[in-house]
C-alpha cells in the first residue's frame, strides 16, 4: 500500500469537531452522491447542490483528489484509512497482507 500520510492528515482536518467514524460515513455519503439513484431530476439536483454548497467543500475536493491518486493500481486507500483510523484493528474491516512473491514477475515468466 502506498503511504497514506497525506490522506490521514487531510482526513483529520476534515473530521475536526466530530468523530472519525461520523466523518468517514459523511465522506462516503458525499462521494457517492453522483452514483445514487434518484427518482426525479429535482432530487438529484438537490443532492448535488448540497454537495457543492457543503461548508467543507474544499476539503472534500482535496480528499477526493488524494484518494484518486492513491487508488491507482487497484489500491484501496479508503479501506486502509478505515482500518487504521476507525476500526483501529479492533472491529470492522481487516486486510490480510498480500504475499509479495505472488506478484513477483519472476514467478510468472514462462
Amino acid at each position: 500500500m502506498k503511504d497514506i500520510t497525506t490522506l490521514t492528515k487531510l482526513f483529520a482536518q476534515y473530521a475536526y469537531t466530530q468523530s472519525y467514524s461520523t466523518a468517514f460515513s459523511e465522506l462516503l455519503d458525499y462521494f457517492l452522491v453522483p452514483f445514487k439513484w434518484y427518482e426525479t431530476k429535482e432530487e438529484q439536483l438537490n443532492a448535488l447542490s448540497h454537495v457543492t454548497s457543503h461548508r467543507k467543500k474544499d476539503m472534500l475536493v482535496s480528499l477526493l483528489t488524494e484518494i484518486g491518486e492513491l487508488s491507482e493500481g487497484f489500491e484501496d486507500p479508503l479501506g486502509t484509512l478505515y482500518e487504521q483510523l476507525i476500526s483501529k484493528g479492533q472491529k470492522g474491516q481487516f486486510f490480510t497482507p498480500e504475499p509479495k512473491a505472488f506478484f513477483s514477475p519472476k514467478l510468472h515468466k514462462k
